[in-house]
């Protein structure tokens, strides 16, 4: 084998069909020596191959003999760099622990070669610009508001801005706001931003989403990090495939370090995977009787889902102290909800109005206010002390 044209290429896979996918996708391709195998990863320890080789291994998602087997495969310390590909649609959750586990990427069956050529042609690149340094796990923060006019667009915005800052000694990170509010997003509003995302697209041609594709759709931002944004009316979120939105959520915590999610107002068949892919969701509300009945239904909501288990901060926006204060108390809500208020975040009304006035950031258009120090705080918190 050339080592310097050519790329060593294993695959093992569970069909005659996937087989024959990747025989037709590297026919002709001089750049990879390829070898196949039919059968189950566990059946078929790959041999002697190194971190410079490719593994391509067809999992079943939703086994956990395949799961168990692969996790086994990365765990060694001499493994391959694996792709995984797979014929059952991935979820959010399903990317989320191909991530967590150490995979390369992810092709979709029934494969198509430009997919698995592409693919490979980013994984060639990372493993040549490969420093040695340590990969850190990508943090995912979900944001939520379960009634409108909440400020969490705001809260995601000012979280997204304050873990890009570089502090003394700390390495910089590399974050990104996401809006999947397909349809009525504003965040790209308060930045004055122009929305790349071309998401109609990438449901008519799924396969076409890959990690260059996405950075052409990416807008980067003058306050230190990227926003990745549709235009408004582009499609209703109920209508994009749970597997393009988990696609598209896999490939951005590939590229960051942390990723900052703002969910659609209306619970999508997508939703739960959302946050149960999330490191942490935030419960955005404000100190009102019809908020806190919505806070308390997404609460039960989220219980049902299959995102029980992700950690939920609960953050009262906007909100006043007052001793004479009459009508709602805050342990009121708090007893509604069954789950103690996490963070308050001062009313600035004006600072915040006049940041998106200049498309900006509130804690970059004026610093050092209550409110910048009481985010900074939630945003910490909440990457696991990311960007502190």
């Amino acid at each position: 084998m050339n080592a310097v044209t050519e790329t060593r290429v294993r695959a093992i896979v569970q069909s005659a069909e996937a087989e024959h996918d990747l025989r037709t996708a590297f026919a002709g391709a001089s750049s990879y020596e390829i070898g196949i195998v039919r059968g189950r990863l566990a059946d078929h320890a790959p041999d002697r191959l190194s971190p410079q080789d490719v593994l391509i291994v067809d999992v079943d998602l939703n086994s956990r003999a395949d799961m168990a087997a692969l996790e086994r495969l990365l765990a060694g310390e001499a493994r391959p760099t694996v792709i995984v590909t797979s014929a059952a649609p991935a979820s959010v959750d399903a990317m989320r622990r191909l991530i967590r586990l150490g995979v390369a990427d992810y092709v979709p069956q029934p494969i198509v070669q430009e997919d698995v050529l592409a693919v490979l042609r980013a994984v060639r690149a990372r493993l040549r610009g490969e420093s040695g340094a340590s990969q850190t796990a990508c943090q995912v923060m979900s944001f939520v508001r379960r009634s409108g006019g909440m400020g969490a667009t705001s809260l995601a915005i000012e979280t997204a801005f304050e873990l890009s800052r570089t502090r003394r000694g700390q390495p910089r990170h590399r974050v990104c706001l996401v809006d999947l509010d397909f349809q009525g997003g504003s965040a790209w509003l308060h930045l004055d931003a122009e929305p790349l995302l071309d998401i109609g697209e990438i449901v008519r041609s799924p396969h076409r989403l890959d990690s260059k594709l996405l950075a052409a759709m990416t807008t980067r931002h003058p306050a230190g990090f990227d926003l990745i944004a549709a235009p408004n009316g582009s499609i209703n979120p109920d209508s994009v495939p749970g597997d393009v939105v988990g696609h598209l959520m896999a490939l951005a915590c590939e590229s960051y370090d942390c990723v900052v999610v703002d969910l659609p107002l209306g619970w999508t068949h997508w939703y739960a995977d959302i946050l149960a892919g999330s490191n942490r969701v935030l419960l955005v509300l404000q100190l009102t009787v019809v908020a806190a009945k919505q806070a308390h239904l997404f609460l039960d909501q989220l219980k049902r889902s299959s995102a029980a288990g992700t950690p939920v901060s609960v953050v009262l926006n906007r909100y006043r102290r007052s001793w004479f204060r009459s009508g709602l108390k805050v342990r009121e809500v708090e007893k509604a909800l069954g789950h103690k208020i996490d963070h308050f975040i001062t009313s600035d009304y004006r600072l915040f109005s006049a940041a998106a006035n200049h498309g900006m950031p509130a804690a970059k258009f004026r610093s050092g206010t209550r409110t910048e120090k009481q985010i900074a705080k939630m945003a910490r918190g909440a990457a696991g002390g990311a960007g502190a």
